[in-house]
């Protein structure tokens, strides 16, 4: 190397040049390495593990050899196609994609929660707090006769029976493709067959042993003779037990993610400006 190359490469500029040419080849190196490596698509064993196990839950047998090869390309179309859409910030303002992240985190957030299981003394003392979860329903025994309110002067003709049924408790009435007599219905079971109506709530309510009515329901008018009816009435608690638990974790872990979002919540500022 001649004296005056030596003198020019001892200059500062041009040291300085010389460096920063370093730095930008290693930077481009790193960047083309980064690059190759957001380009690898890694199958390994767990991966094929995991395609197998979806594909028998999802068909009840294990997939042959030419299937897995397909759930393989499949996965790697998948996956290729997801790192697109990353990379041109498709899943940004997108409210189906939150929502999705949203519960995926709330998900992880309750797994993450470590709850000890409840003593009994927990147990009974949440059996006691929610005992209207855990009640017997109340069932009716009850005739009904049906009036319809498309011939004339329906409450009419249903006042009419109702006065000869107190006497000699004959009633008549319009006919109707429902039983005249229904045994231990419970108010779902009612409002099933009668919808929301009044004639439900007097089911419940009516005085036992005579007719009463005319009350309305989404057929049209009925008169009621309630013969039997028992109230609701709290389950036993060993009878419910396992379903006090399952409660209680429920209610624990919905508080345990409660807890950690607040926490979450608490490293953001949230900047008020719509006012």
């Amino acid at each position: 190397m001649s004296a005056s190359v030596r003198r020019i490469l001892r200059e500062p500029m041009v040291l300085f040049l010389l460096a920063g040419a370093a730095l930008f080849a290693l930077s481009r190196l790193a960047a083309n390495d980064a690059e190759r490596d957001d380009r690898r698509i890694v199958i390994d064993a767990a991966l094929v593990a995991h395609l197998a196990a979806l594909h028998r839950a999802q068909f009840g047998i294990d997939p042959d050899d030419a299937t897995r090869e397909r759930l393989i390309s499949d996965h790697v179309r998948d996956e290729v196609l997801y790192r697109e859409a990353l990379a041109r910030g498709l899943e940004r303002d997108d409210d189906i994609v939150r929502r999705r992240l949203i519960q995926k985190l709330e998900y992880v957030l309750a797994s993450d929660a470590e709850l000890a299981l409840p003593t009994a003394a927990t147990l009974h003392a949440y059996y006691a707090a929610h005992r209207s979860d855990y009640l017997s329903p109340g069932r009716v025994t009850f005739d009904q006769r049906y009036f319809s309110t498309d011939r004339p002067d329906a409450a009419g003709r249903a006042a009419a029976a109702l006065t000869v049924a107190q006497g000699t408790g004959d009633v008549g009435g319009d006919p109707l493709p429902l039983a005249a007599r229904y045994e231990a219905v419970t108010r779902v079971q009612a409002r099933q067959v009668f919808g929301d109506s009044p004639f439900v709530a007097a089911l419940f309510t009516a005085p036992p042993g005579t007719w009463t009515g005319p009350i309305a329901s989404g057929y049209g008018l009925h008169l009621l003779r309630v013969t039997a009816r028992t109230e609701d009435a709290p389950r036993p608690f060993a009878e419910v037990e396992a379903d006090v638990r399952d409660a209680w974790l429920r209610a624990a872990r919905e508080q345990a993610v409660n807890r950690a979002v607040a926490a979450l919540i608490a490293r953001h500022r949230t900047e008020r400006r719509d006012r």
